[in-house]
């Protein structure tokens, strides 16, 4: 699905996801965290009710209204993904899959990264989710993420420790920003994700 002024249009992902390409192990770590976001059921699978737990979270984390338009914008990003990712590990014959396991999950990626050495090479319908996790982290809402917000992020979202949390703040902030800032903008945010990708 593509968002349009008029609603969401339907966009042509091709088949299910079939793993054409090895992740590395760093990849592999990284996009587990990734799943784990997204909250699995207690079978470690993503079904339907995991969007519901997952926006109760931004929720509580952000302190957004429930009708708000970032709120709805957040919701209608992460239904679009969700109907694509059921989509794509489900079957051609018997349709949309029920659940999506990490098996699926990696194997959705393995297909996406190949060739992608940046953000801008992802398809369209990927590339909405790194602006709405851009406005999660920023909790006061101007525009700019500070190193305290993203350690905050991980502490709240990604449930980590507060030391490990302060860690990988100031790694992830370091990425993004030059030494004489103290803030990071979306575009600068945006421009900085590249893919780990093994040399050829």
């Amino acid at each position: 699905l593509l968002k349009q002024a008029d609603g969401w249009a339907r966009v042509e992902t091709g088949g299910p996801a079939m793993s054409g390409f090895t992740l590395t192990p760093f990849q592999t770590e990284k996009l587990e965290y990734f799943f784990k976001f997204f909250e699995p059921d207690d079978q470690n699978n993503l079904v339907h009710d995991s969007l519901d737990r997952f926006m109760k979270r931004i929720l509580e984390f952000t302190g957004w209204e429930r009708d708000s338009p970032d709120a709805r914008e957040c919701r209608e990003v992460h239904e679009a993904f969700f109907e694509i990712l059921f989509d794509k590990a489900g079957d051609p014959e018997q349709g949309r899959a029920t659940k999506v396991t990490l098996e699926d999950w990696l194997g959705l990626w393995s297909n996406l990264i190949p060739g992608c050495k940046g953000l801008y090479n992802f398809p369209i319908w990927m590339r909405l989710l790194p602006k709405t996790l851009f406005r999660i982290i920023d909790r006061d809402q101007n525009g700019l993420v500070t190193e305290d917000e993203l350690r905050e992020f991980y502490k709240g979202m990604v449930n980590l420790d507060p030391r490990e949390a302060e860690g990988n703040a100031k790694l992830a902030y370091a990425q993004m920003t030059d030494v004489s800032s103290d803030h990071c903008r979306y575009e600068a945010c945006d421009s900085s994700l590249k893919l780990n990708l093994p040399s050829p």
